[in-house]
């Protein structure tokens, strides 16, 4: 794929909007684009529109995105994202399993496996998966956090309390 220099300029255009915050100009700054089989764009995007509480729209552009590139674990991870918060947690869970062995280590994505897990009850996987992220990075904030929940919803209240401590600190 060949991106042309305009595609350059307007992500670096939406960027610049996306870190001022001013998420409606940056997604009509994209949507101007079209398709133009980059994504990059569509990935931006799925961002802006996911920020902005448009999960049906990130959702279409974040699809549109991975049908150029779906090797892409970021674009999975986002997609993954989106679904969990319109209530796909089936469809979320697949996405995270995906960007997890696209890219393996990659840890906010198997945080996200984690949540997912956690929503479908899976506690003891959920756990497997949270323990792996704290191995690599054993203050990890989120791993801890939901790592707690996982071991509560299993009746670890001890270690919950630990996981969580640790989480706050």
């Amino acid at each position: 794929m060949v991106v042309s220099s305009s595609n350059a300029v307007t992500k670096q255009r939406a960027q610049a909007l996306i870190q001022a915050r001013r998420f409606g100009e940056a997604r009509r700054v994209l949507e101007a684009v079209g398709d133009a089989g980059d994504a990059d764009i569509f990935g931006l995007l799925g961002l802006v529109c996911g920020m902005s509480g448009d999960n049906l729209a990130a959702r279409s552009a974040l699809e549109r995105a991975l049908a150029y590139r779906p090797d892409n674990a970021v674009l999975r991870n986002n997609l993954g994202c989106t679904l969990r918060a319109l209530g796909e947690s089936a469809q979320a869970e697949i996405q995270f399993r995906e960007a997890v062995r696209l890219k393996p280590g990659y840890s906010g994505a198997e945080v996200n496996l984690g949540c997912s897990l956690i929503d479908a009850g899976a506690y003891a996987e959920a756990e497997h998966v949270l323990r792996t992220v704290l191995a690599a990075s054993p203050q990890h904030p989120e791993a801890l956090n939901n790592l707690g929940t996982a071991l509560r919803q299993q009746g670890l209240h001890n270690e919950a309390v630990q996981c969580y401590e640790k989480a706050v600190s």
